[in-house]
């Protein structure tokens, strides 16, 4: 699978989170993945949650 995303919200999401959108396929494509149901208002939403390792760093990341 191919992820793709606004450069600009990317450039958001690292200054706000540190994190980049690019780093995304490392939750989704994890095989310890666990995924949840998130509601955020009327909307229902799934969570990935997995521990990653990034830059040598292992992490727990929720997309």
């Amino acid at each position: 699978m191919q992820f793709t995303f606004d450069p600009r919200k990317d450039t958001a999401n690292l200054i706000k989170h540190g994190l980049s959108l690019s780093d995304a396929p490392l939750v989704f494509n994890a095989p310890n993945k666990l995924t949840i149901q998130s509601a955020r208002g009327d909307e229902a939403r799934l969570m990935d949650v997995a521990m990653v390792e990034l830059a040598g760093v292992v992490l727990v990341l929720c997309m």
